[in-house]
């Protein structure tokens, strides 16, 4: 079974932050004055340097979660053109250099890709060996796992512990599909988890799994549908 998981970016490793805000010229700077309106500053443990008038202050979160918030003033859209509306730009770099660092941690590697449409989408597989097994092959090819940044700062995938994807922010998780065996056809079945509604069928459980990643995963700009859909069904909805 698979489940739809939505990844809401908070910040949660400063040298992530840091290679995002060198990418887009910025510059994280630690106990630093953060410039605010009508020339204002106050001192902040860790201050993203803007081009413009004001700046962004980076503050552990008051819940003491680990987290990191990010203040700045808003006015007149200075701070919006560098880093997106509420962070956004920001957020999608950062989501993505944090998963690259979670991934290379577990000895993963990565392939960014950049959309048409601004969204960043990024495959996380095992890193094969110099001259793998065919069975081995086969469980690389299932380790294989996309995640869609989006310019908001959330980020789409099917749920995976390849990489712990809670490192990256709060998670919301939806049920997609059931596989179950069917004694009458032998052979494994996946279902929409709503409808019961069949999507496909196939004598190998694994081939199944597959499936589901290839057809279920963050949409291919190739073949374009709405994110957290299954094919030719109606958005999935409720919670687990």
């Amino acid at each position: 079974m698979s489940h739809f998981t939505t990844i809401q970016t908070q910040i949660r490793d400063l040298d992530a932050l840091r290679v995002a805000c060198a990418e887009m010229n910025l510059k994280l700077l630690a106990n630093s004055k953060c410039r605010g309106y009508a020339g204002t500053t106050r001192l902040a443990p860790h201050v993203i340097q803007l081009k413009g008038p004001y700046d962004i202050a980076v503050e552990p979160s008051k819940e003491n979660d680990g987290s990191y918030g990010l203040t700045t003033d808003w006015w007149d859209g200075h701070v919006a053109k560098e880093v997106g509306t509420g962070y956004g730009r920001l957020l999608q770099s950062y989501g993505v250099h944090k998963t690259m660092s979670e991934a290379r941690s577990r000895g993963l590697r990565s392939t960014r890709r950049i959309e048409a449409d601004t969204q960043a989408r990024l495959l996380a597989a095992a890193q094969p060996p110099k001259q793998p097994t065919t069975a081995r092959r086969r469980r690389l090819i299932t380790m294989s796992q996309t995640l869609r940044f989006n310019p908001g700062g959330h980020i789409d995938c099917l749920y995976t512990e390849a990489i712990d994807l809670r490192a990256l922010g709060r998670l919301q998780v939806v049920r997609a599909t059931d596989i179950r065996f069917c004694e009458k056809t032998q052979l494994w079945n996946v279902r929409c988890a709503s409808s019961g509604q069949l999507l496909h069928s196939h004598p190998s459980r694994e081939t199944c799994l597959v499936w589901e990643r290839e057809n279920l995963g963050p949409p291919n700009p190739e073949k374009p549908r709405s994110a957290n859909t299954l094919p030719n069904l109606k958005p999935v909805t409720g919670r687990l």
